[in-house]
């Protein structure tokens, strides 16, 4: 199965709706491919964005945190060198539009 290595870009939105969880898009940006990131896969909440990035994609503890701490703070994150398999791809819901 072919690996693709990448970028992934987390990108939170503010809901409209009071009291409403918190957004966040993930996209994946693998360096092989022309055209840039592939279809965002949105979440909702910030648990499962800690979840879709620590159980799904398979972030290490310190690239989650990294991440975490720039969305908090640069308002966005891109965690560079993420390695997955068009499998993963598809599977995490990162295919192209």
């Amino acid at each position: 199965m072919r690996q693709h290595e990448g970028s992934l870009r987390i990108t939170p939105y503010e809901s409209i709706a009071p009291k409403a969880p918190q957004e966040y898009d993930v996209t994946y940006a693998p360096y092989d491919r022309t055209g840039g990131a592939l279809r965002a896969r949105r979440l909702l909440g910030r648990d499962a964005l800690v979840s879709f990035l620590k159980s799904e994609a398979h972030l290490n503890e310190d690239a989650l945190k990294g991440a975490l701490a720039a969305v908090d703070t640069q308002k966005s994150a891109s965690v560079p060198h993420v390695i997955f398999t068009e499998d993963e791809i598809a599977r995490l819901g990162l295919t192209g539009a």
